[in-house]
């Protein structure tokens, strides 16, 4: 797998996100339809992600050429599409600094954060839409990206059960289970 690295700010990897989300639950956004949505996500939420047509005419751009996005326009939807629903969107990769910061950030957290509030941003996180409130629900467009909590933590999650089953039956986690 090629890695890309490629200089992109927090808006452009929201909207980016957001994009591929939409295409991937083949909802058919058009540039000017994906604007007035961004817009009115920072009307409601006061997120300054507002943009023009040509930022996203920019967006898609980025998507076909760096990260071999197959995206094509539908003129009978009036709206852009994935012709391979395999594809994936590999997040573009952040500094050793930056990664750091984040996992110290995550501990600082979950060190401070009360319950139930974390229980309702990881199930918000795991399970609830992709938006940049908060931002490790990007990690669900990640390949292979896993998330280790502890029961008191995944009490709000809606699929604990599921994730319980992949975690006694899938053999990649025989070694982690021998050790509980």
């Amino acid at each position: 797998m090629e890695r890309v690295f490629v200089n992109i700010n927090k808006k452009q990897l929201y909207r980016l996100l957001k994009f591929v989300g939409e295409l991937k639950e083949n909802r058919y956004p058009n540039c000017k339809s994906f604007t007035e949505e961004l817009n009115k996500v920072d009307i409601d939420d006061n997120v300054s992600i507002n943009c023009s047509t040509k930022t996203i005419q920019r967006d898609i751009k980025l998507l076909k050429e760096y990260f071999k996005a197959p995206i094509e326009f539908n003129t009978e939807f009036n709206g852009f599409y994935l012709t391979n629903h395999g594809w994936d969107f590999n997040a573009p990769l952040y500094s050793e600094e930056e990664l750091l910061a984040s996992v110290l950030g995550a501990k600082f957290a979950q060190d401070l954060m009360p319950e139930p509030l974390k229980s309702e941003i990881l199930a918000k996180a795991v399970e609830g839409p992709i938006t940049s409130m908060i931002s490790a629900t990007a990690l669900q467009l990640h390949p292979s990206c896993t998330v280790i909590v502890d029961e008191d933590a995944a009490s709000l999650l809606t699929e604990k059960e599921y994730y319980r089953w992949i975690f006694q039956n899938e053999p990649q986690w025989e070694p982690y289970r021998e050790s509980i």
